[in-house]
């Protein structure tokens, strides 16, 4: 999807929100939960306290950080952790 979206073929409108990073992770991870313990994964989100939300599109960031996640899984060798 998102090189479909950096192609142009794929366009959805920006909007920018105020977005908590803790959730957008929780999110993010949540979707992958099942593919991270089957790879072996362990998985770590600290947020510290007071962090300031982000301003952004959160669907742009979804985007980002699940590309990130798949790649993990793809490309990880010894190392399995997030």
């Amino acid at each position: 999807m998102l090189s479909l979206f950096i192609a142009g073929i794929v366009a959805f409108p920006v909007v920018r929100w105020l977005i908590g990073l803790g959730a957008l992770l929780d999110d993010v991870v949540e979707g992958f939960r099942s593919a991270l313990q089957d790879a072996g994964f362990d998985v770590y989100v600290d947020v510290a306290p007071g962090t300031r939300a982000i301003r952004g599109d959160r669907t742009a960031c979804v985007l980002l950080l699940d590309n990130l996640v798949d790649n993990a899984i793809r490309y990880s060798r010894d190392e399995r952790w997030i």
